[in-house]
């Protein structure tokens, strides 16, 4: 189609500023040859507007239900987590594939409140009480689903979560576990190894259930950490997951 080579937001834009300048100078313009331009212009910007918001593909979205239905399929599958260690791992990919669902349900649900999406896309927008509930709905998978993750690697590896301890500590404090101190300064966690450990950021990729997870496995105990964002080099490893900062210190092995 012909417009469609013209169509683009910031067109769009200048389309609408046009038309308001035509509609406004109709009003101060006495001539009927200027008056006949404004309104050519006015007719010209409409009818671009028109065919720029009739010619938009209408954005691929998500409920409130469709989240909460994809919510209780992902609350089943995880009824299947065993309490304890396993060598059957028969569950993992079922609850895998409810969590990332409903991970892509949840950025599908259409939050975005521009001033266009206000006068163009309003049968789209959630009401107030829709984002309430979809924003508690969101803070509770996030709470939820840590839990899981801590009671699936438990299952698979017996792995302890070791910033378990960093909301027990205060500034300048620091605590023992097996083979590893921890300690806090200036909000930001130093973790020292006692103990060999190999550190295989990659190991639990290919499941997206742990894609913010990392898995230190040392010959007395396998340890586990959030992470979103990591560095490390042959003695150290420096992390961080949301506003929480770490760095890990003494013999780490990395995996290929």
């Amino acid at each position: 189609m012909f417009f469609e080579a013209y169509l683009s937001y910031p067109m769009f834009l200048v389309s609408l500023l046009l038309s308001v300048i035509a509609y406004i100078g109709l009003f101060f313009i006495s001539k009927k040859e200027n008056r006949l331009k404004y309104v050519t212009v006015l007719l010209i910007g409409i009818t671009y507007i028109y065919i720029y918001v009739s010619l938009l593909p209408d954005p691929f979205v998500r409920s409130l239900d469709d989240i909460k239905s994809a919510y209780d399929t992902y609350t089943e599958a995880t009824a299947d987590i065993p309490e304890s260690e396993v060598e059957d791992s028969s569950w993992l990919p079922t609850w895998d594939l409810a969590y990332s669902t409903l991970e892509t349900e949840m950025l599908l649900f259409y939050t975005e409140e521009s001033y266009f999406d206000r006068f163009f896309r309003t049968e789209y927008l959630p009401s107030a009480e829709e984002l309430d509930e979809f924003l508690t709905l969101e803070q509770q998978v996030q709470t939820e689903h840590r839990g899981h993750v801590e009671k699936a690697l438990h299952a698979l590896y017996n792995a302890y979560p070791l910033h378990s301890h960093f909301n027990m500590l205060e500034e300048n404090e620091c605590v023992d576990h097996i083979e590893v101190t921890i300690c806090k300064n200036d909000s930001h966690f130093t973790i020292q190894l006692d103990e060999t450990v190999i550190a295989d950021p990659n190991r639990l990729q290919s499941y997206y259930v742990f894609k913010d997870v990392l898995l230190l496995t040392g010959q007395s105990s396998t340890y586990f950490l959030p992470k979103d964002k990591m560095d490390y080099t042959s003695t150290s490893l420096e992390a961080s997951y949301k506003d929480i900062t770490y760095t890990i210190d003494g013999e780490v092995q990395f995996e290929d």
